[in-house]
């Protein structure tokens, strides 16, 4: 295990300041404004984001559109791993505003979130499906919105992308810019 900086710009680096010692049971520290998490390997939060998304995919814990969303966090927001907003470069300034509201609604309500870089990118991960079922839902599926629901035993890349989440909330920091998913 080494000790791994996530530093607000998403990328992962080999941090020297600590040894595994300092991280019992991956167990996370701050230190200059950067978040420790233990792992075993380097990963990028838009890399695990991705796998987690496909998982969930796979075990069918993925609820998209803002209304169907906004539902689920109004009935039951503790079965919610995190909330992924995808930031579009278009001029939908109704969509910010949902977009705004559901962000605060989660942090009154202790769900994690995340801006992601592109809805067009969910929507690749989503129609790259293996089964046709599976991409014929996606091809017709709103991904202004999703949330993740918790899995009943989370894979590493859910436990990376809650503690990612969960460390900013804990912290008082609201992440700039958003996480790139690389394709």
């Amino acid at each position: 295990m080494r000790c791994v900086c996530l530093s607000t710009n998403n990328h992962a680096e080999t941090c020297s300041d600590h040894d595994e010692s300092s991280f019992p049971n991956k167990a996370t520290c701050r230190r200059d404004g950067l978040i420790k998490l233990t792992l075993e390997k380097v990963t990028t939060i838009g890399k695990a984001v991705k796998m987690s998304l496909m998982q969930a995919m796979e075990q069918d814990r993925i609820i998209s559109g803002i209304f169907r969303c906004v539902d689920i966090l109004e009935r039951d927001a503790d079965s919610v791993m995190v909330c992924i907003l995808p930031v579009g470069k278009g001029k939908d300034a109704s969509l910010r505003i949902q977009h705004t509201l559901i962000e605060a609604f989660c942090r009154e309500n202790d769900v994690r979130c995340l801006k992601v870089d592109c809805p067009t990118k969910i929507s690749t991960i989503f129609t790259s499906a293996a089964s046709k079922d599976q991409k014929d839902r996606a091809q017709s599926a709103d991904f202004s919105c999703l949330l993740v629901m918790h899995a009943r035993s989370p894979s590493n890349d859910d436990q990376f992308v809650s503690d990612y989440c969960e460390n900013f909330m804990l912290g008082g920091i609201v992440p700039h810019g958003c996480v790139e998913i690389p394709i």
